[in-house]
């Protein structure tokens, strides 16, 4: 349904249980705002305090101060629905281009709509924007605390978002109706924390913060966060509280396995109780490594739901940690009915199918910001929290075993290409065979392109190999199919052509990447780009271009010929990625998840 929305009128959305004693300095503050196109919408969620009263006094009062009828709404419910339930109904009956929240125990500086709106007007790329605020003690207005913990900036919020952090204060925020009628409002699945939800999942709209202070928060025993907050009420949990349960569809070599593997390691680590569940595969004796109990699963469909149920059962299970379409989906049937939290991690943009049934988990989590917006556009809030990379398993060296394994002279310049032979990354490998080829002639140079990683296309990349090398009367295709030795291939090539967490893993090998992956071109990972091209997912999830061999042939000449060039960008890369994707602070951030979803 198209809502038509009216110009320049902010509608101000104030939800109130129980906060009669405060609702009219609320008001008041309200009305007296310098930006006069407004309405107030109040939503009063079944209060049995004389809240009722006091609006209708107030608005009585008041009356010949509003400039127009109809500038109140009041809506008392006949029960108590709950602060999302609430937020939602003010959200529907808001007619404003924007939106603007105020809690009814706090107070607005009276030219906070004023500075918003001109903010908003002034920034087209923000949809959404908080300001500064001091905290007081009820009946103490003197007493003022100031914040420490909003953030400024666009990429510093989004940044801060991306590692489930909160950082923009619920209540003062402002926002383009526009983005509630595109992505919905907050939902029951998290209650305590609906203000975070929110603005999480408008966070790809664009979210800043005013420094200004333009709201005060009003601290009171019977405030709404103290009830869901108090550090009395919730139990202190501990990381050997954790007992989750991860399952794979199985244990192969790939992406999504190694991100499993990797996490589940640091898990054990840091004292949380994993088990793990899957069907056999290459990686099987990686997985027993980490020393956690592991489960061989049966395909069949009734097998796999009474083993899934018997792990549960036998080993305690609090948290189910689900990564794969199949797996997940007849693990999401069996949890509705034994009622245990769970946690979706969404690896890349070929989930449709998934999306109705993801509203089923306690939280959903995204690796990269394309995932995110992907998600978004299903109306699927998620948590961005990347792919994390092992420093003690990927690391710079000087290795020639790789070269020795394929008797290529040491002074050949050899490119690395890692993949699952599959989809859009196969057209990329057969690119990048025939550029390989190019190059040789342009440059002179002994160039050797080695390729590692298998798929249902195996054969087709063989036959091209076997073409292009014939044509060229020197074997210098070199396909190892799948490995399990990576840092070897990393250290031992002098740049790797890749996506996601390959780029990921040898940017940590210190080495300089060339991003190609499913969705197309990205180019040369270099400081100037490091931060766009971890928003394309370093060409997995988006690109700048389709899969131009023009653009690659002319990027890999230029690495050809400036090799200290490469060596500035192998380091500098070694310590942006060690920065961001540590697999330590990424294994304590999914900790925190788990937490907050068992508490």
């Amino acid at each position: 349904m198209t809502i038509t929305r009216i110009k320049n009128l902010v509608s101000i959305v104030i939800t109130n249980y129980n906060n009669g004693r405060y609702i009219e300095e609320c008001l008041n503050s309200i009305l007296n705002q310098t930006y006069k196109e407004i309405e107030i919408i109040v939503i009063d969620d079944g209060s049995t305090d004389s809240s009722e009263h006091i609006i209708k006094k107030w608005e009585k009062e008041n009356l010949s101060r509003f400039h127009r009828k109809d500038i109140l709404y009041y809506i008392k419910l006949p029960r108590n629905i709950g602060f999302a339930g609430a937020l939602n109904l003010g959200f529907f009956m808001a007619k404003g281009e924007f939106i603007a929240v105020q809690d009814a125990d706090d107070i607005s500086h009276e030219k906070r709509i004023e500075k918003q709106v001109n903010f908003l007007s002034k920034n087209k790329n923000i949809a959404v924007v908080g300001t500064n605020y001091v905290a007081f003690e009820d009946g103490n207005f003197n007493k003022q605390t100031k914040n420490l913990w909003l953030k400024y900036g666009l990429n510093n919020i989004k940044e801060s978002y991306s590692r489930g952090n909160h950082c923009v204060c619920h209540g003062t925020i402002l926002f383009r109706a526009e983005i509630f009628d595109k992505l919905g409002g907050p939902t029951r699945r998290l209650v305590g924390a609906e203000d975070y939800e929110v603005i999480s999942k408008f966070i790809g709209e664009g979210v800043d913060n005013i420094q200004e202070v333009l709201y005060y928060y009003r601290a009171h025993p019977k405030q709404r966060s103290k009830k869901f907050y108090s550090k009395k009420k919730l139990k202190n949990y501990q990381h050997k509280d954790i007992r989750v349960l991860m399952i794979l569809d199985g244990m192969d070599v790939g992406g999504t396995e190694t991100y499993v593997l990797t996490l589940s390691k640091y898990l054990v680590k840091m004292g949380a109780n994993v088990v793990i569940a899957g069907r056999n595969g290459n990686l099987y004796g990686d997985f027993k490594k980490i020393g956690c109990p592991i489960y061989l699963l049966k395909k069949e469909r009734e097998s796999f739901e009474k083993q899934i149920r018997s792990i549960i059962e036998s080993k305690n299970i609090n948290i189910v940690h689900l990564h794969h379409p199949t797996s997940g989906l007849a693990t999401l049937n069996l949890l509705g009915k034994i009622k245990i939290p769970s946690i979706f991690t969404i690896h890349g943009l070929y989930y449709k199918h998934l999306m109705p049934h993801l509203k089923k988990c306690s939280k959903v989590i995204s690796v990269s910001e394309p995932v995110k917006k992907y998600l978004l556009n299903h109306n699927v809030n998620s948590t961005l929290i990347p792919n994390g990379i092992d420093t003690m398993e990927f690391y710079p060296e000087s290795n020639s075993t790789l070269r020795n394994e394929l008797n290529i002279p040491l002074d050949a310049f050899v490119i690395l290409y890692v993949s699952r032979l599959a989809w859009g990354k196969l057209i990329a490998c057969k690119k990048l065979m025939h550029v390989c080829n190019e190059l040789r002639k342009i440059t002179k140079r002994d160039v050797h392109l080695v390729v590692v990683g298998t798929g249902q296309n195996m054969n087709t990349v063989e036959n091209l190999s076997k073409q292009i090398c014939f044509s060229s009367n020197r074997k210098f295709i070199h396909l190892l199919g799948e490995r399990l030795d990576l840092r070897n291939c990393y250290t031992g090539s002098d740049c790797v052509v890749g996506a996601g967490r390959v780029a990921l893993e040898a940017m940590f090998c210190g080495k300089p990447v060339v991003a190609m992956g499913n969705h197309g071109y990205f180019g040369l990972v270099e400081p100037k780009v490091f931060n766009e091209a971890w928003l394309n997912y370093f060409g997995d999830h988006n690109s700048c271009d389709d899969y131009n061999t023009n653009r690659l042939l002319k990027c890999l000449k230029l690495i050809i010929s400036s090799k200290e060039n490469l060596l500035f960008i192998g380091e500098s890369s070694r310590k942006w990625v060690a920065e961001k994707f540590d697999i330590k602070n990424i294994a304590d951030d999914i900790l925190k998840e788990y937490i907050s979803i068992i508490k």
